[in-house]
């Protein structure tokens, strides 16, 4: 596939021309994009989704990533209850140019609410990726995007060390969390929902041990 955008050399900088969220979903709905490909929109750039295992092939998925989004759809009924939805690998429209494609989010409402839309900023609670060849990705571009848009919290489920990375307390203008936390098998995270909820859950439960 071509790349996105546009490039050409001025006064030997390569100029970049990006793509804003309705053209990016337009493209999808063409077929310029497939729909269903693991791409997504990053400040205005395509960028293909990383899933893979650190040292293998970033086209296919690694077993831990597997098996722990396979972990966060078994959270599905008791967020549900809680009156809220995790969508998992769907994207969020974070106007003006970046539809990130997250390995969760956890979003105000029932799944019907988001059937004709994505879910955009003030829906969202909580973003979490799953990190593995993709975690300086995470930690810096991802990162960046979801502190400007003020997500409440993001999480990164670094696959290299072992631990979850909590960031909370968004500072947008700033494109940063002010605080972030690790937690450890043994210890419980608390993942933000709408409306000040908490939802507390063993990180056993999200992340597989070294065993």
């Amino acid at each position: 596939m071509s790349i996105a955008f546009h490039p050409e050399q001025m006064n030997g900088t390569l100029q970049v021309v990006p793509l804003d969220v309705d053209q990016f979903d337009k493209m999808i709905e063409a077929g310029i994009v497939p729909e269903g490909e693991l791409i997504e929109l990053l400040d205005g750039v395509m960028i293909r989704k990383d899933r893979g295992h650190l040292g293998e092939d970033t086209m296919t998925a690694g077993d831990d990533h597997v098996w722990c989004i396979e972990q966060l759809m078994d959270l599905r009924p008791a967020i549900k209850a809680l009156g809220c939805s995790i969508r998992i690998q769907a994207p969020a429209k974070l106007p003006p140019e970046s539809m990130p494609e997250p390995d969760a989010l956890i979003v105000v409402g029932s799944i019907d609410d988001y059937r004709k839309r994505k879910p955009g900023p003030a829906d969202i609670s909580c973003a979490i990726e799953v990190s593995d060849s993709s975690l300086r990705r995470d930690r810096t571009v991802k990162m960046a995007i979801y502190a400007r848009h003020g997500i409440q919290q993001y999480v990164i489920i670094n696959l290299q060390d072992l631990v979850l990375e909590v960031y909370t307390m968004p500072q947008p203008d700033l494109e940063r969390y002010e605080r972030m936390a690790k937690r450890a098998i043994g210890e419980d995270v608390e993942l933000q929902l709408p409306g000040n909820q908490i939802f507390a859950v063993s990180v056993a439960r999200l992340l597989p041990s070294s065993l």
